[in-house]
């Protein structure tokens, strides 16, 4: 015989009740066909604070979920739009507690996209004569949608030292009140709730699901302007994308700003807006706007900032440690069939726009863009959009000078390069991203490509022989990088976009200007080889990106 605890409606409100029941089980301790699910679990604080057993709830269904971010199970509750959930009476010791906090799931989409609703905390100890004693509110709008994210409140003074007694009977209630939508879900109810939520991660974007949009769709892209990925957000006229909160120890600057790549518009379309809203609500801060940028100045397929001046009063509001900053981002466009990409949110952006454009342009070329052709014959730059292809009857890097098709531009200092290359044509060419540094025939120079369907890592740190290193099998479009720090240049490739495998490293004999970009050779003498490139971006140390087609 086991028991566990239900909640059941009598009289349009929920009680806990004990089922006793005789079932036979499955090993993963979930019951079968019509059987009643039990579980074994004794009403200890960590299984009722874990979730592990249900709580009563005022309205609306509530059930056990194995969707959770702790223990085994969550609370899931849905077909409300106001209800409180009453845990059952535990011991808890005496301790020293100043906040409590849950882990809350939103679904998606939330029903109303401009509320998310509330959150309020209560706590019952009739052994110390509270009962129902409000805690505090959490607005729901910053949060984000289909993952958990804690939902924390401090303790008054009084309830602080209910704690600091201990009490043999305390019940916690949840109440939250939302517009509809399901299911919601509640899990891990602690004290003192560990708040100091990764801002680079978050406000770098490097995690798709700390951002949720309120129409439209958002994925990561490895066009970037700064860490792994940036977003992408596409399918809607206007969308708010909300962060995560986050931690942030004291504004030095009133200025915040984000880097934002736009596609090009038919003429005469409406280029659109960007707005900005910040909550923190323990400073008492909910969805404040902060300001506008019209993006009519904004130049396609290139990332450019977006600042803002945060208004004086709610810059004071903000000042001090902000536990719970969260950002929201509006964009108010024409056209749905637009894609957007935001990185880098960050105080005090101090990035001027990107002076060039770096996309693939039709013929005639942008002047950005240069060929260096030491071939016999001579090769054929095909440009189109988003899109370069090299021919060439190039033979290839040799001691006694280089026989190529090299599509580059000219900078200099410290960068971060990438491109994407489809498989050469025929077997035994060779293209991929070229690093050189200069437009002799025995430059220096560092390339990372495609060859035989291997990767291909050649240099030349000299006025000597090139060498060449085979590496791993590769199928199909593959992204290649490059990285310059002073005079060390790294290679590497993914194949996820995200999570980069080093290929090889190299030193230049001198730095200075260098020249890059996608090359080709054919490597067989009177055969020519054909290749294809995407996505090309340049990074640079200062942040401002540059990138190709925007793919």
């Amino acid at each position: 015989m086991i028991s566990r605890m239900r909640s059941v409606r009598v009289g349009g409100a929920s009680v806990a009740v004990a089922l006793v029941a005789l079932c036979s089980c499955r090993g993963n301790g979930r019951s079968t066909g019509g059987e009643l699910e039990v579980r074994t679990s004794a009403l200890t604080q960590a299984s009722v604070w874990g979730f592990e057993t249900l709580w009563t709830t005022s309205a609306g269904t509530a059930s056990l979920s194995t969707v959770h971010d702790q223990g085994q199970d969550s609370l899931q509750l849905e077909g409300f739009t106001y209800t409180e959930v009453t845990s059952p009476p535990v011991a808890v010791a005496a301790t020293s507690a100043n906040a409590v906090g849950f882990d809350l799931w939103i679904p998606t989409p939330p029903a109303n996209v401009f509320w998310f609703g509330g959150a309020e905390v209560f706590l019952t100890c009739p052994a110390q004569g509270i009962y129902h004693a409000f805690v505090g509110y959490q607005d729901l709008l910053p949060f984000p949608q289909a993952t958990f994210a804690t939902v924390a409140m401090g303790l008054p003074s009084g309830l602080q030292a209910l704690f600091q007694a201990g009490c043999s009977n305390l019940q916690v209630g949840i109440a939250l009140s939302v517009a509809g939508g399901s299911p919601y879900r509640l899990d891990n109810f602690q004290l003192n709730p560990l708040l100091n939520p990764p801002a680079v991660s978050i406000l770098g974007m490097e995690r798709t699901l700390d951002w949720s949009p309120t129409a439209g769709n958002l994925v990561g892209t490895s066009v970037r302007t700064q860490g792994l990925q940036a977003l992408l957000a596409t399918g809607f006229t206007y969308t708010e994308i909300r962060g995560a909160p986050v931690r942030i120890d004291g504004l030095s600057s009133n200025q915040i700003g984000f880097d934002l790549m736009v596609q090009a518009q038919p003429p005469g379309t409406w280029p659109g807006q960007a707005e900005l809203f910040l909550s923190a609500p323990s400073k008492g801060v909910n969805h404040s706007y902060v300001g506008q940028v019209p993006l009519d100045a904004f130049l396609s397929d290139r990332f450019q900032t977006a600042a803002f001046a945060i208004p004086d009063s709610l810059f004071q509001a903000l000042q001090g440690t902000v536990t719970d900053l969260s950002v929201g981002i509006v964009l108010n466009v024409a056209s749905a069939n637009s894609g957007y990409r935001i990185d880098n949110v960050r105080f005090g952006p101090g990035q001027d726009s990107c002076p060039l454009s770096d996309a693939f342009a039709q013929a005639p070329m942008s002047a950005n863009w240069q060929i260096y052709d030491t071939a016999t014959p001579a090769g054929a730059v095909t440009t189109g959009p988003g899109q370069v292809t090299l021919a060439t009857k190039g033979r290839g890097f040799a001691t006694g000078g280089d026989s190529i098709l090299f599509f580059y531009q000219a900078t200099s200092g410290d960068l971060d390069a990438s491109l994407s290359v489809d498989p050469p044509s025929p077997s035994g060419a060779a293209a991929g991203l070229l690093l050189r540094s200069g437009l002799f025939p025995t430059a220096p120079f560092v390339f990372v490509g495609l060859r035989s369907g291997r990767i291909a890592f050649i240099t030349r740190t000299s006025d000597g022989a090139p060498v060449t290193t085979i590496g791993a099998s590769v199928s199909g479009t593959t992204r290649l990088r490059l990285t310059k720090n002073g005079l060390n240049v790294s290679a590497y490739t993914t194949a996820d976009g995200l999570t980069w495998t080093a290929v090889g490293s190299a030193t230049l004999p001198y730095d200075g200007e260098v020249k890059v970009g996608p090359a080709a050779v054919s490597t067989s003498a009177g055969s020519q080889a054909t290749a294809s490139f995407h996505s090309f971006q340049i990074l640079f140390s200062g942040g401002c990106g540059r990138c190709g087609d925007g793919g």
